[in-house]
């Protein structure tokens, strides 16, 4: 409501923990932002962060955003991302 939307509701989870039954399957769209570190930049981190977000989702239409730079992250990484 403060910025003109009175249907958005926000749900913060730890995409590293399971997600609770009632987060399944009910969201329109994701936002996860891992951290950029060279440890958290596995494929099966992201993996856990991308599948868990998509989890989520209502179904079709439905969308996400995984948010990573190529900062941290080589093009070789970014090749095994794309993969996923």
């Amino acid at each position: 409501d403060e910025i003109g939307y009175s249907n958005i509701e926000i749900f913060t989870f730890d995409l590293r923990k399971p997600l609770p039954d009632y987060a399944l399957r009910k969201f329109d769209t994701f936002i996860t932002d891992p951290p950029e570190t060279v440890d958290a930049i596995r494929v099966d981190a992201i993996r856990a962060f991308v599948g868990r977000g998509i989890a989520t989702l209502k179904g079709p239409g439905c969308a996400g955003y995984f948010g990573i730079t190529r900062r941290e992250s080589s093009l070789d990484k970014w090749r095994d991302i794309q993969k996923l």
